[in-house]
């Protein structure tokens, strides 16, 4: 996010070296709702140690959506 402020709304990035690809909040909410919307039972995160904290922080997203 230090390297691109817009990150956190967008699913890459090619400000960083050879482009960096991840789910940002947009993506992550239409995941969230899928799952709500489908009736599974959660979601998981890979290494999230990485998450953002704050208004960026993905995990934040997904309980706010399943809770």
């Amino acid at each position: 996010i230090s390297l691109d402020p817009t990150a956190t709304q967008k699913e890459y990035t090619a400000l960083i070296a050879q482009g960096v690809y991840y789910n940002g909040a947009p993506l992550v909410t239409q995941k969230a709702n899928y799952i709500k919307d489908n009736g599974f039972k959660g979601a998981y995160l890979w290494a999230l140690d990485y998450d953002a904290v704050g208004p960026n922080s993905l995990m934040a997203i997904i309980d706010d959506i399943l809770n």
